[in-house]
């Protein structure tokens, strides 16, 4: 029992890091408007990407993060959202500690505060201004212990006009000097401590 609940709560973990990836790209106007649906998550509402290529990157890329979560080696995930003109921001996912879930009530705790940063990054575009272009990239890297998933080794998303397509290379991440750090929220429970930052590089 005590294993299945445990189970349950990375599988939870893992739908936050989606729908957060998802809310992201619809909030920041990554791509038309047209391609996300109005869903619900932990009971609130949430934008879903349903281009068929992003939703399965997405899902492919979350897939992997679930494996390295359940080995304890997830230290952070990096959502870098920007152009070709360095106009680039970095939203972190910083995971300090996540110990085994063992009851209901740890499981309704992280939920609770899953809840929580949802309704933060839903409101990002008060932290970040708006991009100045429409021609936005995106990509996704992951800091893990032992190269479980190797940093910068993620696939670039960009939109062209009203479509959508694919970079098949790896784009170098922008510098980060002279970047101004904005701290989003910030969990410390028994069970998890996450910390939300923004960068705008």
């Amino acid at each position: 029992m005590e294993k299945a609940i445990d189970k349950m709560a990375k599988d939870i973990f893992c739908d936050f890091i989606t729908i957060a990836i998802h809310n992201l790209l619809h909030s920041r106007q990554v791509y038309p408007s047209g391609v996300f649906k109005l869903r619900q998550k932990f009971n609130v509402p949430v934008q879903v990407c349903y281009h068929p290529e992003v939703f399965s990157y997405i899902s492919d890329l979350t897939d992997h993060i679930a494996k390295v979560l359940k080995a304890r080696k997830l230290h952070a995930v990096h959502i870098f959202i920007g152009t070709a003109q360095l106009d680039w921001e970095q939203i972190t996912l910083k995971l300090h500690a996540f110990s085994q879930i063992t009851t209901q009530d740890q499981l309704s705790s992280l939920q609770a505060s899953l809840k929580t940063c949802l309704l933060k990054l839903s409101i990002i575009d008060t932290y970040l201004t708006r991009h100045a272009t429409s021609d936005i990239t995106w990509r996704v890297e992951v800091d893990a212990d032992e190269n479980e998933m190797e940093k910068s080794n993620g696939t670039a998303w960009t939109k062209k006009g009203s479509t959508t397509s694919s970079i098949h290379q790896s784009q170098q991440a922008p510098a980060t000097c002279g970047r101004k750090i904005i701290p989003l929220k910030t969990v410390s429970t028994e069970v998890l401590k996450l910390e939300m930052l923004a960068v705008k590089l």
